[in-house]
């Protein structure tokens, strides 16, 4: 997408750009949420061709609590002096301010209050006493972190990707194309490992019990675990070990389980 088309990028309303964009949304900022969730997706839009799913700290859609963070971060970047609407990429500078906000906003939801708590508390940055002045931005540990997080995303990431996915984020329901999750679901003879995190607070484990449910009612083959973790949403990256040690044999039987079919 050269040039100023770029600005209007992400006007696209069907639902083919919407799975597109959730179904490919990764490490580039955003979280396993929508890369878990995409897998859901593709195992019902192609049942014949996934034979594993792997749904981590995920859902059929977003909570309302998410699209509100998500609606917070679309506007800290539109309303940014230098967005221009979207037609930035020839001028000096882009909306950084607002792109930087939209990441710190964003994650503090990948957070525990346990783990945010353990980690800075009330500790100060740069000397052992209140400063007691409104403007310093960075007095305690914890705004330098997250001002840390934000100013490293606007190295990497792009303002209008950001609204693009977000948005699609948003718009995204397993459920809509289909009726139901029972009956996306039930498209698919993929098995599926689904997990969730006793600390998450954007993805709960309400809403993996949701998609087991769903996959036991269309009576497909599904494993869950609620993990024990204090990090939140981040305990993915956190805790690899005890993902490791349920992909492991769980890949294996699926291997295995496809090797016998295709030899029956």
């Amino acid at each position: 997408m050269p040039g100023n088309n770029r600005a209007r990028f992400g006007r696209s309303r069907d639902r083919q750009t919407v799975w597109t964009a959730v179904s490919v949304s990764d490490g580039g900022g955003h979280r396993p949420g929508a890369c878990a969730t995409g897998a859901a997706e593709w195992a019902s839009r192609f049942p014949d061709e996934i034979h594993a799913a792997v749904c981590l700290a995920s859902a059929a859609r977003l909570s309302a609590q998410g699209i509100a963070f998500n609606c917070v971060g679309r506007r800290a970047i539109v309303t940014d002096p230098n967005f221009h609407n979207g037609d930035y990429y020839d001028l000096p500078s882009g909306p950084n301010l607002g792109l930087s906000l939209a990441r710190m906003v964003a994650h503090i939801t990948y957070l525990s209050e346990n783990s945010i708590e353990k980690k800075f508390g009330r500790r100060l940055q740069h000397s052992g006493q209140l400063n007691y002045e409104l403007m310093h931005e960075t007095e305690f540990q914890v705004e330098s972190y997250l001002h840390y997080q934000g100013s490293r995303f606007v190295e990497r990431f792009d303002a209008n990707s950001y609204l693009y996915f977000t948005r699609a984020m948003d718009y995204f329901d397993l459920a809509d194309a289909y009726g139901s999750i029972e009956k996306a679901l039930g498209r698919t003879n993929a098995r599926f490992l689904i997990t969730s995190y006793t600390t998450d607070w954007l993805f709960p484990t309400s809403q993996g019990v949701e998609l087991m449910n769903s996959l036991v009612a269309a009576r497909r083959h599904v494993s869950f675990v609620e993990l024990t973790s204090p990090y939140g949403h981040d305990s993915f990256l956190l805790e690899v070990d005890p993902l490791a040690e349920l992909l492991t044999p769980f890949l294996e039987q699926t291997l295995l389980a496809s090797r016998s079919k295709s030899q029956n």
